[in-house]
């Protein structure tokens, strides 16, 4: 019987395909990625945000059988190819 990651991951693909799957939707041309995300050693970074925000980020990884880095990645990633493509204005 398939986990609920194992059954999120064949619905969705890694978080690294889901972000070039964004990136494509740009009006520039894609870049040639030359090191995959696994590749790099892990970097610890502190932001502040507020407790609800944590809860949700903890409830959606608990409801998904995900790691809170794993969705807080994934998110990130879409967020900022968003940005990246004019999709999303921070203002």
């Amino acid at each position: 019987m398939a986990t609920k990651k194992q059954q999120l991951d064949a619905k969705l693909g890694s978080w690294t395909e889901q972000a070039n799957l964004t990136k494509g939707q740009s009006q520039a041309p894609a870049q040639e990625v030359t090191t995959s995300v696994s590749d790099r050693p892990p970097v610890r970074a502190v932001y502040a945000t507020e407790r609800g925000l944590l809860d949700r980020v903890n409830g959606l990884a608990a409801s998904h059988g995900l790691t809170q880095n794993e969705v807080i990645g994934r998110l990130l990633t879409w967020a900022l190819d968003q940005a990246d493509a004019g999709i999303y204005q921070l203002s």
